[in-house]
């Protein structure tokens, strides 16, 4: 338990049941002391010797918020938590689901969170501290049929907390979004999950569905509440809390499962994500007209520089120091250069060296043309596959890759503790295909 000067004075909203009264009991047993708001201002909750006051608080009512939040301030004359818990689900399909039913889910879960943080942030800003916990859900991540209106009040938690986060750092507060998945807190029942009036048949198998498998989860979740809140207190003590905190094996699946989607969706249609700018230098006429092929499905042109202007003297003059040639690099990539030759450099410093300190995590289409061969970036756990032969690298310097075929892929970060390709490659060693 820590010391009187180390614990910490939570402000939560929803604390009658659920995450709310768990997060409530977990911050108590740490010795910190709990503002929490019920709707009828009353908990069953111990004092725990007197840390824990109670208050009356709809979230939905934003002419109350202002006067509640500044009523827990003045308790202890400070908040360096606020958790944003209160709020509901609602199951059904966008058809199904009436317009006031809606409006009620924004408003609780969103709106009574913005109406908390607007509340709060002139005093975490007087104190030049604070941490915001955003309650959101998996379903804040990956929405599914059925779960429309939840998600959307969801994904809108999302949003506003990632912006908030960029405009508080600088101010000495943190935010950190929950994102818990199932979990016994009775959210599948009574009060906390509202349903769409009459189900439409169309839907039987896409949201009816999920109201089957909601009822069939209900206090059969794999997730302990408890220990959730016990992870959640622990995150306010941790110097560098996450942005996001995901809870649970089914929540870590689902989110991996749509970073999964969405790196698919970018690949196969980057081509015609990258079709839709102006005109440029790198993809102009002049660019075209110096186009060949590597592979017989890379098309290069002749707008890049190769590395050895950054590592060699002799035509193109003194090298730049070690920093001023690692920012050129970076420039050069977000000028849409992604084809580097390492040539055969001899100056002070090693290119592939430069190459990867300068970019790695490696960005997608890039091709690295090193004394093993080209390689370029792949969509695999192998994340790398060799273009061509060692012939290779007598082609021109000033090359870029501006435009990738339809084959070429991000690459994908090498495992944990896999050797980087391109420092295998560099050394001759075979880069697996």
């Amino acid at each position: 338990m820590p010391s009187p000067k180390d614990s910490k004075v939570w402000f939560i909203t929803g604390i009658s049941r659920g995450f709310g009264r768990e997060i409530t009991s977990a911050a108590l047993e740490q010795g910190d002391f709990v503002i929490g708001t019920t709707r009828n201002g009353k908990s069953d909750l111990s004092p725990a010797a007197d840390r824990l006051r109670v208050l009356a608080l709809d979230v939905t009512r934003p002419q109350d918020v202002a006067t509640v939040v500044n009523e827990a301030w003045q308790i202890r004359g400070r908040i360096d938590v606020v958790v944003n818990n209160a709020g509901f689900g609602m199951l059904g399909a966008v058809e199904e689901v009436d317009e006031q039913q809606a409006h009620e889910v924004m408003d609780a879960n969103f709106f009574g969170t913005l109406s908390v943080i607007k509340a709060v942030l002139p005093h975490l800003r007087a104190q030049g501290s604070g941490h915001i916990l955003n309650l959101s859900s998996a379903g804040g991540i990956v929405a599914v049929p059925g779960y429309a209106l939840y998600n959307a009040s969801k994904f809108a938690v999302e949003g506003l907390s990632e912006s908030l986060a960029g405009e508080l750092k600088p101010l000495g507060i943190r935010v950190t979004i929950v994102e818990p998945g199932y979990f016994r807190t009775g959210f599948l029942s009574g009060g906390s999950l509202r349903r769409a009036g009459g189900a439409i048949d169309a839907y039987a198998s896409t949201a009816g569905k999920t109201r089957e498998i909601a009822d069939e989860r209900d206090g059969r979740q794999a997730g302990d509440p408890a220990l959730a809140a016990k992870a959640i207190v622990a995150v306010t003590r941790a110097e560098n809390p996450p942005l996001r905190l995901i809870l649970g094996r089914d929540a870590v699946d689902r989110v991996r499962g749509k970073l999964a989607q969405v790196r698919q969706d970018l690949e196969t249609w980057e081509s015609t994500s990258l079709s839709t700018g102006y005109p440029s230098a790198a993809s102009g006429p002049a660019a075209k007209s110096g186009a060949f092929r590597i592979a017989g499905e890379l098309p290069v042109y002749r707008l890049g520089f190769g590395t050895m202007r950054l590592t060699g003297p002799g035509i193109w003059g003194d090298p730049p120091d070690r920093a001023e040639a690692i920012a050129v690099l970076r420039r050069a990539v977000d000028l849409g250069i992604n084809f580097f030759d390492t040539a055969d450099s001899y100056g002070p410093y090693v290119a592939e060296d430069l190459i990867r300190e300068a970019l790695y995590p490696y960005p997608a289409g890039l091709v690295i043309a090193t004394k093993a061969g080209l390689l370029r970036t792949y969509a695999s756990d192998k994340a790398w596959v060799p273009l061509g032969r060692p012939e290779y690298l007598r082609q021109e310097c000033e090359m870029s890759l501006r435009r990738c075929g339809r084959s070429v892929r991000a690459a994908a970060r090498p495992a944990e503790g896999r050797q980087d390709p391109l420092r295998r490659a560099v050394r001759g060693q075979r880069v697996a295909d």
